[in-house]
């Protein structure tokens, strides 16, 4: 037959569960405050049987703080003087794919290593940021599972109520697929240039703002009286060379193939030249193009003529005497 417990002992352990319910809720209490950071920090109260209690609390400031820091689009995250994560935003946890509670009070490294271009940038970085206490660039990181990302990166020093550096604040973006992009772009241009200046014959290219934009070594003897010339406007361009009644007609033909799409081919042209007063002939047309940065540009490919002309003249007139004769 199974002895009943006391009254006494019954009370006893009456009164120890209510204190140890009392403790579980106090300390649920306290995660609870940590979770959503309505605390700034616990401290121990006590040697032989330590309680924890709220410093600075203030729930709805660090409410309003952590729904700015939520709603940041970009990646935010705070270290202190030794390099250990203090805190990051929601973005960081996405650009980075962890979770805040895996890497609070890790390294850095955690999430990220940074590789700058240079030793030199990297020493002017941190001269810059212990200097004048903000920083501002772009660097290559890698991730612990080797993603690499080019990101933009703004550093500002972080302070405590006295004024001493405790570390500081990095907001990251990341520009990975704008890096890539302008790599390419960077490719292209480097391919249409050669292409450009491979082409047999003059050639060059007016872009979509109307500006002359490049041109290949056989083109630039015949617009040697206009500089600068890469970047100008094109209408300024023909009226220096052709005068003021050719000029515009010639870019007229440009702004239709620009407009258009239409290719033109003109006829043997032999005019006076308006800068060097010289009578020159050519045979040019024009195309539509898509040029490196993806804008439409118009190319115009032409062979000068002149010094053939003159030979025909020169023969038509030989033959005219001789029939005279």
């Amino acid at each position: 037959m199974t002895k009943s417990p006391q009254p006494s002992t019954v009370q006893s352990l009456g009164a120890e569960n209510a204190a140890l319910r009392t403790r579980l809720d106090d300390a649920e209490a306290i995660l609870r405050s940590v979770r959503v950071r309505e605390v700034d920090a616990l401290v121990a109260e006590g040697d032989a049987d330590p309680r924890f209690a709220l410093l600075d609390f203030n729930a709805e400031q660090h409410r309003l703080r952590d729904e700015m820091l939520a709603r940041c689009s970009e990646a935010m995250i705070a270290v202190d003087t030794e390099g250990r994560i203090l805190s990051l935003n929601a973005a960081a946890e996405r650009q980075y794919g962890v979770g805040a509670a895996d890497v609070l009070g890790r390294e850095l490294t955690a999430i990220f290593t940074r590789h700058w271009p240079s030793p030199e940038e990297e020493a002017a970085a941190w001269t810059a940021l212990r200097g004048q206490g903000e920083w501002q660039g772009e660097y290559l990181q890698r991730t612990p599972q080797g993603r690499e990302l080019h990101v933009e990166s703004s550093m500002s020093l972080l302070r405590d109520s006295h004024g001493d550096i405790i570390g500081h604040l990095s907001v990251v973006r990341d520009i990975t697929e704008r890096h890539h992009g302008e790599a390419a772009l960077r490719r292209n241009t480097a391919l249409f240039s050669e292409i450009i200046e491979q082409a047999p014959g003059g050639v060059y290219v007016v872009d979509a703002q109307f500006r002359v934009a490049q041109m290949n070594a056989e083109t630039r003897p015949f617009f040697a009286s206009v500089q600068p010339l890469i970047g100008r406007d094109f209408d300024e361009v023909l009226e220096i060379v052709w005068g003021p009644e050719i000029g515009p007609q010639i870019a007229s033909i440009f702004r239709h193939t620009l407009a258009t799409g239409e290719r033109y081919v003109s006829p043997r042209f032999s005019e006076q030249r308006h800068d060097i007063g010289v009578e020159q002939t050519f045979q040019w047309e024009t195309q539509r193009i898509t040029m490196s940065d993806g804008q439409p540009g118009v190319v115009c490919y032409f062979q000068e003529l002149t010094a053939q002309a003159r030979a025909e003249a020169a023969l038509r007139g030989s033959e005219e005497r001789l029939r005279l004769a």
